[in-house]
């Protein structure tokens, strides 16, 4: 004789599930306050901020915000029907690989300029390896345009503004 419960796993059906899913938003919401927190104590301390101790607060509760929000898509995901197996699809639905790997460099970018990496040196890296991934091939349009943008960037900031990099 089948079953009448449903696939779920845990042994308080509709109730477990609630409770999972108001415990995950749940984790969600405190991560995103306490890098909230974590961000406003990066900005109070004198550079250098990597290497300070500001810096493992704000990693720390970035992985935290990022692992509640992925487990929350995933506890959704498996709510709809998709299962817990369909948890990669459910996250190149919310991300997908072009995005992820734009962001990625973005983080890359960030990165190098926080280490001191010159601002000459790693926009036009940025934004010449972006535009190539992004746009596949036309190298030598890929290399105007980066030197177009980057003149851009230092015309107005430099000389209009007088921001120093």
């Amino acid at each position: 004789m089948p079953d009448n419960k449903s696939n779920d796993t845990t042994e308080y059906g509709d109730a477990g599930h609630a409770a999972e899913r108001g415990f995950a938003l749940a984790l969600l919401l405190l991560g995103a306050a306490a890098f909230g927190m974590s961000l406003e104590l990066w900005h109070s301390t004198p550079p250098p901020r990597a290497s300070s101790a500001a810096a493992l607060p704000l990693i720390v509760t970035a992985l935290w915000t990022l692992a509640a929000l992925l487990n929350l898509v995933g506890i959704f995901r498996s709510a709809w029907g998709g299962g817990s197996a369909h948890f990669i699809d459910a996250l190149r639905f919310a991300i997908p690989p072009r995005l992820a790997l734009t962001l990625l460099a973005v983080a890359a970018y960030c990165a190098l300029l926080l280490l001191g990496v010159s601002f000459y040196l790693a926009t036009p890296l940025f934004l010449f390896g972006t535009m190539c991934f992004l746009c596949r091939g036309d190298y030598v349009k890929n290399l105007i345009r980066t030197a177009v943008v980057t003149g851009f960037i230092v015309l107005v900031f430099r000389v209009l503004f007088g921001v120093v990099f």
